[in-house]
């Protein structure tokens, strides 16, 4: 299998695994757990794959999209470390054999402070590369319809961050953000689909400002 194939299913599968983590109320602490190992390992994964661009950072001069690029790099990884120390701390199954290095409590409120964080950070990451994204995806050339299916795509590009909007406040999304709530709170009425549609769509509004901001700083670093 080519290289750029094997990295964007590496890509996907980390994003469906984040997503799914998200809903930790809706499995299993064990399902949970396993698939927060898995994302770590396809992490490593994701950046071995990615080595080249750890060698590049002293090359070439820093504009303002590569000023981007390298700092949503950089916090990504900051909260994933995060992420691991903390679960670690918590864990009840997969790193139950090692030593707990802090206070549970305190560990439950980083993972959930990191769990919110990285949401955004990786909707931004995401979003700056979607470019790549469109041209994998573009059917245009094959089945004809390339004005009408860029005016479709933008327009349910709108139609999701609007609705991640409304989602990110209805859900008080901020509050975990700034750590006012330290607790996670979740409906158990509602449905799995509705939730994770739900966090698709505020992962969406994050791709979407993150794309059109990158397109504007691409064209002002030319």
């Amino acid at each position: 299998m080519h290289k750029e194939n094997i990295k964007n299913l590496v890509d996907m599968a980390l994003f469906l695994l984040f997503v799914f983590c998200m809903g930790m109320h809706l499995w299993s602490t064990l399902a949970h757990e396993i698939a927060g190992t898995a994302m770590l390992i396809l992490l490593v994964v994701h950046n071995i794959l990615n080595r080249k661009w750890y060698s590049s950072l002293r090359k070439g001069r820093y504009n303002a999209m590569r000023i981007l690029l390298s700092l949503l790099v950089v916090l990504v990884l900051a909260v994933f470390l995060l992420m691991t120390y903390s679960s670690e701390v918590i864990s009840r199954y997969v790193f139950v054999f090692l030593l707990d290095f802090g206070s549970p409590a305190q560990a439950h409120r980083l993972h959930l402070w990191g769990a919110y964080w990285g949401m955004m950070l990786i909707s931004l990451h995401i979003g700056v590369h979607w470019q790549k994204f469109i041209r994998l995806g573009d059917l245009s050339s094959v089945l004809g319809v390339g004005r009408w299916m860029g005016i479709v795509a933008k327009l349910a590009g709108i139609g999701i961050a609007i609705y991640g909007v409304y989602t990110f406040v209805d859900r008080q999304c901020l509050n975990y953000l700034l750590l006012r709530n330290q607790f996670a709170m979740f409906n158990n009425n509602e449905s799995a689909l509705k939730f994770y549609l739900d966090y698709i769509a505020m992962l969406g509004t994050g791709i979407f400002i993150a794309h059109y901001c990158s397109k504007v700083l691409r064209k002002l670093g030319r």
